[in-house]
């Protein structure tokens, strides 16, 4: 639910695109939302058990180069115009 609240926001406020192919959109959105999650994972593993960095200062991180990439990913690929 949290991931198809994300996209109408993104579809209708960010990006305000006006696509008609919502679907393809709506699975580019979540393919790149999983690609997010496992950048997140690899990131956290590498920094905590590899290089024994601290977890929430990774935590903090992984979410701010998250959030970048998924802006990113959305502007460049999912809703471009």
């Amino acid at each position: 639910i949290a991931v198809a609240f994300a996209y109408l926001i993104n579809k209708i406020f960010v990006f305000n695109s006006k696509s008609q192919e919502v679907l393809k959109e709506f699975i580019d959105f979540i393919k790149y939302r999983i690609l997010s999650l496992v950048m997140e994972m690899v990131f956290m593993y590498l920094m905590v058990d590899i290089f024994k960095v601290d977890d929430l200062i990774s935590k903090t991180i992984a979410q701010v180069l998250i959030l970048v990439s998924n802006y990113l990913f959305s502007k460049f690929i999912i809703f471009k115009k």
